[in-house]
C-alpha cells in the first residue's frame, strides 16, 4: 500500500502538461514525452522491437528526475516484475542509448557497468531488495539481452507525443 500512495504521489508530482496528449495505450507525458509499459516477456531485441512497432523506443532516461518517474511507473504499472529493460546498449566499445547517443546522465548500481561485451543490455531494478543494495530500486544494471525465466524484465518504452 505504501508504495502505491509513493508511485502515486510520483507520478502525479512528476507527470508535466506538454499541449499534446499521449496516443492511446500510452501514459499521460513527462517533460513533453509519453511512456508505455507492457508485462510481456520478451529479449531485450524484441522488447525493442515492440516498441518500435508501438511507435517509440525502449526508454532512454536522460534526469533523475525522469529516472524517478520511469521507477513510479514501472512500480505502479508492472507491480509483479523485479526489473525492467531500458534503451542501454553495448556498442563497440561502450554504453550507450539504444539511438546511439551519449548518456549524459546515469544511474548506475554500485560496481556497474561490469560485463562490457559480455553483458550488453541495460535493465533498472524496480523492485525492493534491501539486503542486496545493487539491486536497489531505480539503480541501472547491465545485463545479457536474452529473456530470463529466472529475472524477467518488463517493458518501458517512450516516445512524442
Amino acid at each position: 500500500m505504501f508504495v502505491s500512495v509513493i508511485a502515486c504521489f510520483c507520478l502525479a508530482l512528476f507527470t508535466g502538461v506538454s499541449g499534446q496528449s499521449c496516443p492511446q495505450r500510452w501514459q499521460a507525458s513527462f517533460d513533453g514525452f509519453c511512456y508505455l509499459t507492457s508485462n510481456q516477456f520478451l529479449a531485450w531485441s524484441a522488447a525493442r522491437m515492440y516498441c518500435k512497432e508501438m511507435g517509440g523506443d525502449l526508454v532512454k532516461i536522460t534526469s533523475a528526475r525522469e529516472n524517478e518517474y520511469v521507477l513510479a511507473l514501472a512500480r505502479k504499472e508492472l507491480p509483479q516484475m523485479k526489473q525492467v529493460w531500458i534503451g542501454l546498449q553495448w556498442i563497440e566499445n561502450g554504453i550507450y542509448w539504444a539511438d546511439y547517443s551519449a548518456l549524459s546522465y546515469t544511474n548506475w548500481a554500485p560496481n556497474e557497468p561490469n560485463g562490457g561485451a559480455n553483458e550488453p543490455c541495460g535493465h533498472m531494478w524496480i523492485g525492493h531488495a534491501t539486503n542486496l543494495p545493487g539491486r536497489a530500486s531505480g539503480f541501472w544494471n547491465d545485463i545479457g539481452c536474452d529473456a530470463n525465466a529466472g529475472l524477467p524484465n518488463g517493458i518501458v518504452c517512450k516516445r512524442l507525443p
